[in-house]
């Protein structure tokens, strides 16, 4: 379709037809009226609409068509003409009609061709450009980007469309940059400097990402020579430059970024004469544009080995022949300075208007670093696997439809199946189906919310058992950050378990003889400070409550501060005390006669961090044995002072008396 610039009107295909034929019929209706009433002049200048027409839309074909269109005037004159027919005036007007619209088709033919030209040579650069694994711009004088390529559009997080027009400095640089940036483009406008052909700066997108670009410059000239713009070519170095960092500080390695990670761009004729050698490849291989342009030798001095470059060349040829894309090919380059390196290459055919290849665009990328990093990532991740492989818990990996990726030795005697018959099987597959439907739940929730995971479950083992384990789960995730799997590893805690279970037996049982035993029961420090103790402490002490009791230290319960010294001392010679008799005293005074039963507690090292134990109130039981040893000696004074004999005997089974038990002194006079 095209349009008409005065109209705006869209002129379709239907809408051309229709307007040449309206026309050609209208044009040979109105001969035959001219002709049927006499008019022999002026009509016959009409024809010039349809056969210009014609011509112009259809070309050669449509010289064919205003060609049958011109002889039509000289049938009508001579049917329809009232008076003597002018036949010679009428072949003389076909001729000049077929002339006309000859010059028409020849010229609307040129127009054609050109315009196909300018189409093919932008869908070239087109295809050139999408080689390129980098930022290719250009700037006008005043720093506005007139062209910016879809790769260039994806490294500045932007539209390519919405970012021509827009000045450069404006909408990439930083803030603090940008004063700077713009004086000394305005001094390479101007041609008071010279640009730099490789220049790194920080970049700002306009998503607020900050990025590292390496660029190639060039000088753009207008047809008079002066300086109309620049040609930039830029490679995000943001992760490389990282990576550098990191090398530096670690190995103290320093070199420059274009030794490593340089954009190599090539134009090659089809007998491999090279006619594009750009500044990126110098920097790469060595070898100088002026030596190796408008010749084919520099293929023996990057691929010295005849039958490497025999390799090399004959994937060339199969492009050649197929007429194929040539991507992701990888060479090893022998450099000037006698140096290797890995670079990959992108080819592709370059054709002429006939479709016939007239040459070969490559562009090559220097991957040496990158192999080395992947060595060194290999080299890391044998380790790791080696290391996953030594550990003594299982070990495994499910991809993100939880199909097993692989596991350790150890998952594999516990499960009790081989690493090479897991592969590809699920939970579903190894685990009865209430165990199987917990871990794939757990998985679920992991891959909707990727972070660290640790649940408790159990797990059947190989000898059909069921152990108690605790699971620790862990994603990890693709070069685009969606997670690609996770990484999991259970501890069996079945004996744990069975000890804390234990344990908590224990210490219910402790507990309940802490809180309803009778006597105080006790936990102190070393420097005398109550721990804890129970309800019946309080009641022991005389105190209000606990608070109260906590604020007193032990050596003030002791009625002589000195016995809690021989208590100490005794109890760290022997490693306890049974029924150690101190006298403490109440919160109002009063003297308690206790028995304390008390053990070291001691740490891992065996140091003493405390005592516990239990105090007995033998108050009561002491004023009744003062009493019954009164009572006793007052009977004994009495028992030996009467006159009267007095014994005491044990009675023999048969009744009879037995040994004797006591006598007062009245019966062993009596005896003697």
């Amino acid at each position: 379709m095209t349009s008409l610039p005065f109209s705006g009107i869209t002129m379709t295909e239907n809408l051309w037809r229709g307007i040449i034929v309206i026309l050609s019929g209208a044009v040979i209706l109105f001969t035959i009226w001219c002709l049927s009433n006499g008019i022999t002049t002026i009509f016959m200048h009409l024809y010039y609409f349809p056969i210009v027409l014609l011509a112009y839309r259809y070309r050669w074909k449509g010289f064919g068509l205003a060609t049958l269109l011109a002889f039509a005037y000289p049938g009508l004159v001579i049917v329809f003409d009232a008076g003597q027919a002018d036949v010679p005036g009428a072949v003389y007007r076909v001729l000049v009609f077929v002339g006309i619209a000859a010059v028409i088709a020849y010229l609307s033919e040129r127009l054609a061709t050109e315009t196909r030209i300018v189409q093919e040579a932008a869908e070239l650069r087109d295809r050139y450009l999408s080689l390129a694994p980098a930022i290719i711009l250009t700037l006008d004088r005043n720093g506005a980007i007139t062209f910016l390529n879809q790769k260039g559009g994806e490294i500045l997080e932007c539209l390519p469309d919405e970012a021509v027009g827009k000045p450069w400095a404006g909408l990439f640089i930083p803030e603090k940059d940008r004063d700077r940036v713009r004086e000394v483009f305005g001094q390479l406008m101007a041609g008071q400097v010279e640009p730099n052909r490789v220049v790194e700066n920080l970049i700002l997108t306009p998503g607020g990402t900050e990025k590292i670009i390496r660029w190639y410059n060039t000088v753009l000239h207008d047809e008079n020579g002066a300086i109309a713009g620049i040609l930039g070519f830029g490679e995000d170095i943001t992760e490389e430059k990282r990576a550098q960092e990191t090398l530096r500080k670690m190995q103290q390695f320093q070199e420059s970024v274009i030794a490593n990670a340089n954009v190599w761009i090539s134009v090659l004729a089809p007998d491999g004469t090279l006619l594009v050698w750009n500044d990126a490849a110098e920097v790469i291989s060595g070898y100088k544009k002026s030596d190796v342009v408008g010749k084919n030798t520099v293929w023996k001095q990057l691929y010295p080995d005849k039958e490497y470059r025999k390799k090399v060349t004959g994937e060339i040829q199969r492009i050649i022949r197929l007429d194929d894309f040539l991507e992701n090919f990888e060479t090893e380059i022998h450099c000037a300075d006698r140096t290797k390196k890995t670079i990959v290459w992108n080819t592709r055919s370059i054709g002429d208007a006939e479709g016939k290849v007239t040459g070969y665009v490559a562009i090559g990328r220097d991957i040496s670093a990158q192999k080395a990093a992947e060595s060194r990532a290999a080299e890391s991740s044998r380790f790791l696997g080696i290391m996953i492989d030594t550990l003594p818990i299982p070990v495994f990996f499910k991809d993100v439809s939880g199909k097993y990726l692989g596991c350790n030795p150890p998952f594999e005697e516990y499960i009790g199946i081989k690493r090479d018959q897991l592969i590809g099987k699920t939970v579903f597959d190894i685990s009865p189906h209430d165990l199987a439907d917990r871990y794939a739940a757990a998985d679920r929730q992991l891959f909707d919310n990727p972070v660290l995971q640790q649940y408790e479950t159990q797990v059947e083992y190989a000898d059909g058992s069921r152990h108690d384990v605790i699971f620790f789960k862990a994603p990890f995730f693709n070069k685009d950050g969606s997670v690609a799997g996770l990484i999991g590893a259970f501890l069996d805690i079945t004996e744990r378990k069975r000890t804390e279970l234990a344990l908590r037996e224990s210490e219910e049982t402790y507990r309940a003889f802490f809180s309803t035993s009778r006597d105080c029961v006790f936990i102190t420090t070393t420097d005398g400070r109550w721990v804890d103790f129970n309800d019946a402490a309080v009641e022991l002490f005389g105190y209000v409550n606990r608070d109260d009791l906590l604020t007193m230290k032990i050596s003030q319960m002791y009625a002589n501060p000195g016995d809690r010294a021989a208590h100490i001392a005794y109890i760290r010679e022997n490693g306890y005390s049974f029924e150690f008799p101190v006298d403490l005293q109440k919160k109002d005074g009063t003297i308690l006669h206790t028995l304390v039963t008390s053990v070291a507690r001691k740490d891992v090292s065996g140091n003493i961090t405390g005592f516990q134990g239990s105090v007995r109130d033998i108050s009561e039981r002491t004023h009744i044995e003062e009493k019954l040893r009164a009572s006793e000696e007052k009977f004994r004074e009495i028992f030996n002072n009467i006159n009267d004999a007095v014994h005491l005997h044990e009675i023999e089974p048969d009744g009879c008396p037995g040994r004797f038990l006591d006598v007062n002194d009245a019966a062993c006079r009596m005896l003697m």
